[in-house]
């Protein structure tokens, strides 16, 4: 692989999803219109319209079955679910050890009674 490859694919390894996200972004720009370029070359340009309209309904669906889980995750995530007794024992201790416990400061009675 040439240093300009290695040093290409490095990066977007270090750029995570964003990275692949644009790759895949340009893989489309570029690819498309590559393909419907082919399509028309080769005569078939009448297949490109309901091949367009089927990759439209698929997107669609899985588009839509991601918004669903998205959806369900999102009302899941409020649910509180009972602590186990090793979170307990944990939580008590920080607040034990959090808040001192009080000492009720009782006023000195008033021993000078020189009237």
């Amino acid at each position: 692989m040439s240093p300009f490859w290695s040093s290409f694919c490095h990066q977007f390894r270090q750029c995570g999803r964003s990275g692949t996200w644009f790759i895949a972004t340009i893989l489309a720009l570029v690819g498309l219109p590559a393909l419907a370029a082919f399509l028309d070359a080769q005569g078939a340009s009448q297949f490109i319209g309901p091949l367009f309209a089927g990759l439209t309904l698929i997107f669609g669906f899985w588009l839509f079955g991601l918004i669903r889980r998205a959806w369900k995750r999102r009302k899941d995530f409020w649910e509180r679910r009972p602590l186990s007794s090793d979170e307990i024992r944990v939580a008590r201790s920080k607040l034990k050890s959090a808040y001192p416990p009080r000492t009720i400061i009782k006023p000195m009675p008033d021993t000078d009674l020189k009237y």
